[in-house]
């Protein structure tokens, strides 16, 4: 079901490295929502439903699908079909090639908010847990699990 679909809309919540935490919480990452969209064939793949952890947006080039180990060309050709969304955001299929291109000048534009973004992952990665010891995000936890 919905395999060769034009379009796919799939929240991608989390970016990489969160593939725990967003399983336990019951979202994707953008690396995993862009395999499914590669799994289904989709056309296009439009990504929405980010967390608030992006001030801005997504970075979609620091994404590595599950048979990436290094970011080169076959990487690029990848996310033509991927666009990211804002909200109350309306596109016609005929334009989705072009907001497709636009994620890399969104990117550019927003170079400063990368950076912080990279410097958490980076602190991240050389505190495991310093994540999953995170008070707002245990709390957030909780109160999830407690809807259950």
């Amino acid at each position: 079901m919905g395999q060769n679909v034009d379009v796919l809309i799939h929240e991608s919540t989390f970016e990489t490295g969160f593939e725990v935490y967003a399983s336990q919480m019951r979202h994707c990452t953008m690396a995993q929502a862009i395999d499914v969209g590669r799994r289904m064939n989709a056309k296009y793949t439009i990504l929405w439903h980010f967390s608030q952890r992006y001030a801005k947006i997504p970075f979609l080039s620091d994404t590595k699908t599950e048979d990436e180990s290094q970011k080169d060309e076959k990487q690029e050709q990848k996310f033509n079909n991927v666009c990211i969304s804002f909200d109350f955001m309306r596109i016609h299929l005929s334009d989705l090639p072009r907001a497709c291109e636009l994620v890399p000048i969104f990117e550019s534009m927003f170079y400063d908010e990368w950076l912080i973004m990279k410097k958490k992952q980076t602190r991240r990665e050389q505190e495991p847990d310093y994540f999953t010891k995170n008070a707002r995000m245990i709390e957030s936890k909780r109160k999830f699990v407690s809807q259950i």
